[in-house]
């Protein structure tokens, strides 16, 4: 943590002046000659190996500042810095509390003792400091008030308190208007993770671009908050406005062409993002929106064409391609070329194994395209062996895959072993899962001619998920005529008209 920047000048000399310390502290220690220095000389020379990164020799001078000045609190203050900055926050929250409460230093003392607390993610004793550094901003040097109203923002966010973060943030930015971007920035982030928060940010925004109207990126925040909320004709009119003072402004172009996209209009976000294409050639978010556009249009040759494009781009920078190559498995697929997506699989899977770093959940889904594929192709074992293997790595959170597995099993190989499978993963997912697996073990049993135990397992589906009941007769309108699972369901409260 470098505080020298915000220290006066008469704190700290020039850089020149303190190279000349320096030098003249480096002889006296080789030459072993006498030489005074002072707690100010200490703290230049201090900060100058530290910012070196020479931590030796930045602990050798502090040691013997602390011998010379044991009282001083400024070289304390500094020893705790030096602390801080190595995440050794025991000691220096241990330091700090021997700085006296009315000691000059405190304010900045508590600033840093707030950042060890949030480090440790201490936020309520964090709070309290930052509100002793408050109470003597006078004092502060280290940090501006705003910084402090700031930590105490995040500190709240970091609580799940964003509420109050927020109306932190909102009174200093009412406060500091034009100097308050970082603030702006995070109250930003905040409104935009939570569809709750993003109409308060837009209020806000609005009033501050009434006495702030041409500043760019609060337009962006506004525009963007819009585009989250739904209200596409005002996102881009937003969009339009920035775009009016800079036409190069490339995030108004993603805004915009973002609304075109969700509004279904895909030609019109594809003519944006190959306009933004103009000013970012090689950005490949944008290269990749174009091809969802063409694959919403159903446009699976140019699709095919520029996610190639992409491929080879990203291959000739040894970057990763495993995901572009499952969208290509996906175009393969979507047009009747099985061979060939699987020939996408083994790429996918080639380049997967050489970054190293992908999801469970991404090896899930490659199994679970390449048995579709084997499916389709009549190679029944295969497509079984990477359905359990899909399901295997999907984990907890859904039952899609396993239940695919599942239907591979009943409908090519055993319904007795699709019903013991299922039964082996139940305990695996939560209770709206769960329903789900049990609302198929009751159409497996059913067609194995176990009405009484489908009916049971069918109740407990319905009594966790009643939704489970759609995807029921979904799968099995024929079930319906048969009494017990009629007499079941309406136990539960669905007439069969429904």
């Amino acid at each position: 943590m470098d505080f020298s920047k915000y220290f006066d000048n008469d704190d700290i000399g020039s850089y020149s002046e303190v190279e000349e310390l320096v030098k003249k502290y480096e002889q006296s220690q080789q030459q072993q000659i006498p030489a005074f220095f002072d707690v100010d000389d200490y703290l230049d020379i201090i900060e100058y190996y530290a910012a070196k990164k020479q931590d030796k020799k930045a602990d050798q001078a502090l040691g013997q500042a602390k011998q010379l000045y044991p009282d001083s609190t400024e070289i304390k203050f500094r020893e705790a810095s030096i602390l801080f900055d190595r995440q050794r926050y025991k000691k220096s929250l241990a330091v700090l509390a021997t700085i006296p409460q009315n000691d000059i230093v405190r304010a900045d003392a508590a600033v840093v003792a707030a950042d060890c607390l949030y480090m440790q993610q201490r936020y309520d004793e964090s709070n309290q400091e930052l509100e002793v550094a408050l109470n003597n901003a006078k004092n502060l040097r280290c940090a501006t008030k705003r910084d402090v109203l700031l930590r105490k923002a995040i500190n709240y966010e970091s609580m799940d308190d964003a509420q109050t973060a927020i109306k932190i943030l909102q009174d200093t930015i009412t406060k500091y208007p034009t100097q308050a971007h970082t603030e702006l920035n995070r109250l930003y982030r905040i409104c935009y993770a939570d569809t709750l928060y993003a109409r308060v940010g837009i209020v806000f925004f609005e009033q501050y671009l009434k006495k702030h109207p041409y500043s760019i990126i609060v337009w962006q925040y506004l525009a963007d908050l819009y585009e989250i909320t739904e209200q596409y004709g005002q996102a881009i009119e937003a969009c339009d406005y920035i775009l009016a003072m800079d036409d190069t402004y490339n995030p108004a172009y993603h805004t915009k062409a973002s609304c075109f996209f969700d509004m279904n209009m895909y030609d019109e976000a594809r003519a944006l993002f190959e306009t933004m294409l103009k000013y970012a050639p090689d950005d490949v978010e944008v290269q990749y929106n174009i091809v969802l556009c063409h694959l919403r249009k159903g446009e699976y040759e140019e699709a095919e064409v520029k996610l190639k494009q992409i491929i080879s781009e990203r291959e000739k920078r040894n970057e990763s391609t495993s995901e572009y190559y499952c969208d290509l498995c996906d175009i393969y697929t979507k047009t009747n070329r099985q061979r060939a997506a699987l020939k996408a699989i083994e790429l996918a899977k080639a380049q997967a194994n050489l970054s190293q770093n992908e999801t469970s959940s991404f090896w899930s889904s490659i199994y679970e395209r390449a048995a579709h594929c084997y499916e389709e192709l009549g190679y029944v074992e295969n497509a079984i062996d990477d359905a359990k293997m899909a399901a295997a790595l999907s984990g907890r959170e859904h039952a899609d895959t396993t239940l695919y597995a599942s239907e591979l099993i009943f409908k090519y190989d055993d319904p007795a072993e699709a019903i013991v499978y299922l039964l082996t993963y139940e305990d695996n997912f939560d209770e709206g899962e769960r329903a789900y697996i049990f609302a198929r073990l009751a159409i497996y049993l059913c067609r194995v001619g176990n009405v009484m135990l489908a009916v049971t397992y069918l109740d407990h589906a319905l009594s966790m998920n009643i939704e489970s009941a759609a995807a029921f007769i979904c799968y099995a309108p024929e079930l319906l005529s048969i009494p017990e699972v009629l007499d079941t369901m309406r136990q539960n409260g669905i007439e069969g008209d429904e």
